[in-house]
């Protein structure tokens, strides 16, 4: 994995991911299009997606064409989930700390 996987990716950037893991690929054009982020927000959101690793990009002609690094996604998307587990465990744990006092 990608040493930027370990940053989270702010507002704009998982609008993108979420837009990217729900087709197979799209093109930076589209995205300007479909999510209410200027153009050149866009623009350094992809850059940094595609330098996390967590996108990937492939020139085609004038324009570039975005699609989701599949082994990558699912490592950060596994990562997360395990930080999520964790932190549920100790509100719960911290919920009957406060229970039993």
């Amino acid at each position: 994995m990608q040493p930027g996987l370990n940053q989270r990716p702010d507002l704009g950037g998982r609008s993108i991911l979420e837009l990217l893991s729900n087709q197979s690929c799209c093109y930076n054009g589209d995205l300007s299009e479909d999510l209410p982020i200027a153009k050149s927000t866009l623009s350094q959101h992809l850059k940094e997606l595609k330098a996390a690793g967590l996108i990937q990009g492939q020139i085609e002609g004038p324009r570039v064409k975005y699609c989701i690094s599949k082994e990558n996604w699912e490592e950060a998307r596994l990562r997360f989930k395990d930080i999520l587990e964790f932190h549920f465990f100790i509100y719960l744990l911290f919920v009957v700390l406060r229970m039993t006092n």
